[in-house]
């Protein structure tokens, strides 16, 4: 069959694309990877494979996004729709695994991690571009930001759960930052308070705040943050 000119054109810088974010994607994975084993100590055995499942599961989700958008010429309201059905679906398998997960460890990560998550749906469910090979980079560099934002939560837990004898920390990075200027969520606030409620966590003292953001901290975030920060334990 021939396919018209035009068409094949559109799908070959469809692929390019989205090898590019593919490789990137894979490129994250290796330096979270080696940032997870390469710290003093390492994390957690448990963080560990936490951590590895959920690239594992993230990059099928990714490339089940690629095949969909491959097909399409406009990513219209069903494509949009089914985008989201998909990546409620891998939430409510988390959510289903993780449910028997009962170790303190656990138990604070679920808190923390499905409230970003939450976030990240609802940047996937905003998607109004009709362009398959724009909504791809979209996905896939939302995806890359809030990858990046698990590593540093788990950095944090890990911390907290394993290192009893570190000061304890949590971070600003762009993609909370980002969360919060678009939907008003503030992820950062939100972990703090999760840590500073349990029991054994609110005996640590002072928080250090860790700088990975590179666009500014709104301040009404900073003001929030600073304030649960000036509560006494």
């Amino acid at each position: 069959m021939h396919v018209a000119p035009s068409t094949h054109h559109k799908k070959l810088a469809f692929r390019m694309n989205s090898s590019k974010w593919i490789e990137t994607f894979k490129s994250n994975q290796t330096f979270s990877l080696n940032e997870m084993v390469s710290y003093e100590p390492p994390f957690h055995i448990e963080s560990q494979e936490l951590l590895m499942s959920l690239y594992d599961k993230w990059f099928s989700w990714l490339l089940d996004l690629e095949s969909e958008l491959s097909q399409v010429d406009q990513c219209d309201g069903t494509v949009r729709q089914q985008i989201k059905i998909a990546t409620e679906q891998l939430k409510n398998t988390l959510l289903s695994e993780w449910e028997v997960k009962t170790s303190a460890q656990y138990l604070l990560w679920q808190r923390v991690y499905f409230n970003a998550l939450d976030a990240f749906v609802s940047q996937i469910s905003a998607i109004s571009q009709p362009d398959p090979e724009t909504v791809f980079s979209y996905c896939a560099e939302q995806l890359l930001g809030f990858m990046q934002h698990t590593l540093l939560i788990m950095h944090e837990i890990d911390t907290i759960m394993n290192q009893p004898n570190k000061r304890h920390f949590v971070s600003l990075d762009d993609y909370g930052c980002s969360v919060y200027r678009q939907q008003g969520k503030d992820l950062v606030s939100a972990r703090l308070q999760a840590y500073r409620h349990n029991i054994e966590i609110d005996q640590l003292g002072e928080w250090e705040v860790k700088h990975y953001n590179n666009i500014d901290v709104p301040n009404d975030m900073h003001c929030q943050l600073q304030s649960i920060l000036d509560q006494q334990p």
